[in-house]
């Protein structure tokens, strides 16, 4: 058991090391390639991501986590009830991640003003970084199951071809 533990956390740990380093090496090209204003930009949107991934995720993942052991321990169908877990959050969130990008097209515009004068001739910046989210949201439970059946493996290779 101790052991599966520590392989895990390794590959868990190796997961966000990796797309950690790929961005640390990505900057200097960046920011050779890019001017001062739009990877200033690019700073900023990249900012924002967490904090709307925080809101939209809702703390599904740990509650996922939670429930899939309450599940375990309570027997009976386990299978099911881990089904019907999965499903239960993976819809709520996908819908609030679809509901925030059918927000963030109806008013791309109006946000791309509020961002800041750099922003408003480019408000395309904002349904790029709404799909980013709406795409990161709808892979978190996903990922949660993976970690939950202890597939390590599949996750670090999803999580590392999924930065790029």
């Amino acid at each position: 058991m101790l052991e599966k533990l520590a392989k895990q956390t390794a590959i868990y740990g190796a997961s966000t090391i990796i797309v950690r380093l790929l961005n640390y090496l990505l900057t200097p090209y960046f920011t050779r390639v890019f001017d001062t204003e739009t990877y200033g930009i690019y700073v900023d949107v990249y900012a924002l991501i967490p904090f709307a991934l925080v809101l939209l995720t809702m703390g599904m993942e740990s509650g996922y986590f939670r429930f899939a052991t309450k599940a375990e321990e309570a027997g009976g169908g386990v299978k099911a009830a881990k089904r019907r877990l999965f499903a239960t959050t993976w819809g709520i969130t996908t819908l609030a991640a679809l509901l925030f990008f059918v927000l963030a097209a109806i008013f791309h515009t109006t946000v791309s003003g509020w961002m800041g004068e750099a922003y408003v001739s480019h408000p395309e910046y904002v349904m790029c970084v709404a799909a980013i989210i709406v795409f990161d949201v709808a892979a978190a439970i996903p990922f949660a199951r993976l970690r939950e059946q202890g597939r390590a493996t599949t996750y670090l290779y999803l999580r590392v071809f999924n930065v790029l």
